[in-house]
């Protein structure tokens, strides 16, 4: 038997955590759909909210978005009442809407067994451990396996970035750039690879920090040096411009906002927002 498919797209003006975590819980109680999820981070302007609209016209389904801006929810319920497609935040019946769209019951099933049965668990179990075996430099021969590969001066995030999307199930690989090492990128087709650059001020301020506490024999003079770190981050971004990266500056936004901006951009390289992993 065929079962009902269902298409749900996720709609943030945030990193979309929420959204994601209410979508998650309520599809587990469904063992008799097909379900494809597609994510929408960061979505912050019509423009985006038209480019959402193309996607469902293309491949109908339902809408679930958390957005705080009035005028933006208000043109992202017109798109989606033009197109008859049902749209509501994670505070409406979700699971009813569900059981009305596709014509079917829930299944009841319990996290337990959710969690024991979903393949995705096993797949973010298999990225959490592919990102910590490949942070910092690790195993660059293996690169092309990777989902993404952040590249940045040290201190600018890469390892708590890897390592939460790798709960998001994707495999991350980081690489250190160090002023005046030569980098070969041109065999490392496979995964989107961003650069991560940061505010001169703010990176002083970190790897001060850092120091807080270890012994200062152990670290180069230049560590926080405004001179060497300002031609570290101009060496690192020379290199970002020369391979065509994307850059995210991460000088004033959370790990779940880095996140959620490579996630967009890795959508955008692959030319779609399904999640597949």
């Amino acid at each position: 038997m065929n079962l009902p498919n269902l298409s749900v797209y996720m709609v943030s003006d945030s990193s979309g955590e929420t959204v994601i975590a209410v979508t998650k819980a309520v599809i587990s109680q469904f063992d008799n759909i097909e379900v494809q999820e597609y994510m929408w981070p960061l979505v912050r302007s019509k423009e985006q909210i038209d480019e959402i609209a193309t996607a469902l016209q293309k491949n109908p389904g339902i809408v679930i978005y958390t957005i705080l801006n009035k005028e933006l929810r208000e043109h992202l319920k017109l798109k989606c009442s033009e197109l008859n497609v049902k749209c509501f935040s994670p505070i409406a019946n979700i699971i009813s809407e569900i059981c009305s769209y596709c014509g079917v019951l829930t299944s009841k099933k319990t996290p337990e067994k959710e969690i024991l049965s979903d393949i995705n668990y096993f797949k973010k179990i298999e990225a959490i451990n592919f990102t910590v075996n490949h942070d910092d430099g690790q195993q660059s021969k293996d690169f092309n396996n990777a989902d993404i590969l952040l590249t940045g001066v040290s201190r600018t995030s890469k390892s708590p970035t890897s390592l939460y999307l790798a709960q998001r199930g994707y495999k991350v690989a980081n690489w250190p750039i160090i002023n005046g090492v030569d980098y070969d990128f041109s065999l490392i087709d496979k995964p989107l690879i961003v650069g991560l650059t940061i505010g001169i001020e703010r990176l002083i301020q970190i790897r001060q920090c850092r120091l807080m506490g270890q012994d200062l024999k152990n670290f180069k003079n230049d560590y926080t040096d405004a001179t060497s770190i300002k031609d570290e981050i101009k060496y690192a971004n020379r290199i970002f411009n020369k391979n065509n990266f994307p850059i995210v500056d991460v000088t004033s936004k959370a790990i779940e906002e880095i996140s959620a901006e490579i996630i967009n951009l890795y959508f955008a390289k692959k030319g779609e927002h399904l999640i597949t992993i």
